[in-house]
């Protein structure tokens, strides 16, 4: 919850704004620097941007495109796997529904475990073999485990 319930004053002097994004969007409010463009504090806990240009219009688009593009990205994670953590605890899961034990040609995690929890081994004989069941689960957990 934003606790901005107006423009800054530098926003209300430059007047309204071209484009807007919210700032939960961003990384940092300097990736809104990193576009060259003037832009301001307004109500809501959103930035506006000033752009005197098409060039900087097109710049700013591009930022704002690529913010929610990041954004589409992480909500589209339907399996809820935001880290290697969650996928162990995810492969785990499914171990236990004995699902992941028939192969339908979609690959495999090899899982050895160790003294500080479950890895994928570089060489040796996994103790268990975890079969990937859908395309985006393969997609997700790969995405951490990085195999």
């Amino acid at each position: 919850m934003s606790l901005i319930t107006r423009d800054s004053r530098n926003a209300t002097q430059a007047g309204a704004p071209a484009l807007k994004i919210q700032r939960r969007l961003l990384l940092s409010d300097g990736e809104a620097s990193g576009a060259g463009v003037e832009w301001h504090h307004l109500a809501g806990d959103c930035l506006g941007f000033y752009p005197k240009s098409h060039e900087e219009v097109a710049r700013v688009a591009a930022l704002i495109d690529r913010c929610t593009a990041r954004e589409l990205d992480k909500k589209n994670n339907a399996l809820g796997i935001k880290s290697k953590a969650a996928a162990w605890r995810y492969i785990e899961a499914q171990r236990e529904k004995h699902l992941g034990s028939e192969d339908k040609g979609l690959g495999a995690v090899r899982i050895k475990y160790g003294k500080f929890g479950p890895f994928v081994p570089a060489f040796g004989d996994p103790d268990a073999v975890y079969f990937f069941q859908s395309l985006e689960e393969k997609n997700s957990i790969t995405k951490f485990l990085k195999i």
